[in-house]
């Protein structure tokens, strides 16, 4: 059974089972400008279903649409509005009425020649599409998603594209794995994923609903001392959502230490939240959980291997600009510099300006802020070291490199 609506077509009414369904032109001529109509096409008799087999498809990419609907009427999310040069394949109506709708609509120019799609009345369906489709991990290269079957096969076949692809123009792949990785992605994009199931050599389903997602930003600079240290929206941007980063930052020289100073934080309060481990594991202590406008300020790995682990998890909604941080690497605030040639001890460490400096040696003293600035240091000297007087500087971070003629170290010291 054909049922049309809108413009009135001759060469629609001699379809039936088994018989070609084209554009308007035939087989063998195109369609014309300015079309509009809507044909649901129905099988003749209850428990079968309606089977669309396009051979050729080619309209106006992005001007002239065809829009196919597993319904008895034009509702309902689409199985595929397609435009352009595609191949199609099969399409079947799943829907309890067993009828396709078609809706065709072109523009007020360039036409093309169309389409030719064999009919075919077959048994109620019973491989169905995939439902529930979620992307269960993304980052800047790569994304998981998983599925639902609606039965009981075992292979499926996952196309993938740029945000707004059309079935036949995006990459599909053949596989057995439920949750599937797609590799090979660009950083930054949005893409739109469809999954459908082959049940065996001869039946496809239908393509699932869209799943979408965009993947995450390479790091424009590897976490490492002397470089910043932000979320995956960069210094400028918001972080994505859905993310589950794990970042661990660990110091060039043995003895170092990891120290990250946070300028600025903000994440969505209890959904948006920042772990920080006290090593490169997140089996080692938790420094911290931080979310909100919950800052961590500064924070020092107190670790053998003077590393920090930092794991951040969005939920799917309502991003915030983030954070944004300095690494900087350089001795534990432990008190006793070991590995040095002549012993020294630094305390207290953090302080509220004054520092003791307790050497078996005479060094030169050179105090750097975090940008790298000289700053003049007022020193005393005692019997066992020296006083450093940072009492005039804010609180922060600060550099004091030791340097005398055989040796230079560079320690990080901290005012409260």
């Amino acid at each position: 059974m054909i049922i049309l609506v809108g413009i009135q077509l001759p060469f629609f009414a001699q379809l039936s089972c088994n018989d070609i369904f084209t554009d308007s032109g035939g087989e063998n001529n195109g369609y014309v400008d300015n079309e509009s109509y809507t044909t649901t096409i129905c099988p003749g008799t209850s428990n079968e279903a309606i089977q669309l087999v396009f051979s050729t498809f080619i309209t106006e990419g992005g001007y002239d649409f065809l829009t196919i609907y597993d319904n008895d009427n034009p509702s309902g999310i689409p199985l595929g509005i397609f435009s352009g040069n595609l191949a199609l394949g099969a399409f079947v109506a799943e829907n309890t009425s067993g009828c396709l709708t078609i809706v065709f609509t072109s523009d007020g120019s360039v036409t093309e020649s169309g389409w030719i799609a064999q009919i075919n009345c077959i048994p109620e369906p019973t491989c169905l599409k995939p439902t529930d489709l979620a992307v269960n991990f993304y980052n800047s290269m790569s994304s998981t998603v998983s599925w639902n079957s609606a039965g009981t096969e075992t292979q499926w076949l996952v196309e993938y594209g740029n945000q707004g692809f059309q079935h036949g123009n995006g990459t599909e792949i053949l596989t057995s794995l439920n949750p599937f990785t797609i590799i090979g992605l660009t950083e930054l994009t949005n893409y739109d994923v469809y999954v459908r199931a082959k049940c065996n050599a001869f039946e496809i389903s239908n393509y699932s609903n869209p799943i979408s997602f965009k993947t995450s930003m390479t790091p424009l600079l590897p976490f490492i001392c002397g470089n910043n240290f932000s979320d995956n929206g960069g210094p400028n941007g918001n972080y994505l959502n859905s993310t589950n980063d794990t970042i661990t930052i660990c110091p060039d020289n043995l003895g170092d230490a990891v120290f990250l100073n946070f300028t600025s934080f903000n994440t969505e309060e209890q959904y948006d939240s920042l772990t920080i481990y006290n090593g490169d594991s997140i089996s080692d202590n938790i420094l911290g959980v931080y979310s909100g406008i919950n800052s961590p300020g500064l924070v020092t790995s107190h670790a053998e291997n003077g590393c920090l682990t930092l794991v951040f998890n969005s939920d799917q909604s309502i991003p915030s600009e983030g954070w944004f941080a300095t690494i900087s690497c350089s001795l534990s605030t432990a008190v006793v510099i070991s590995n040095f040639k002549n012993k020294i001890e630094v305390y207290p460490n953090p302080s509220k300006g004054f520092f003791h400096l307790k050497t078996s040696k005479n060094f030169n003293f050179l105090l750097k802020n975090l940008e790298g600035k000289e700053l003049f240091l007022k020193q005393i000297k005692t019997e066992s070291g020296f006083e450093l007087d940072l009492t005039s500087y804010e609180k922060g971070i600060y550099f004091l490199s030791l340097v005398n003629n055989s040796e230079m170290r560079t320690i990080t010291i901290i005012k409260d």
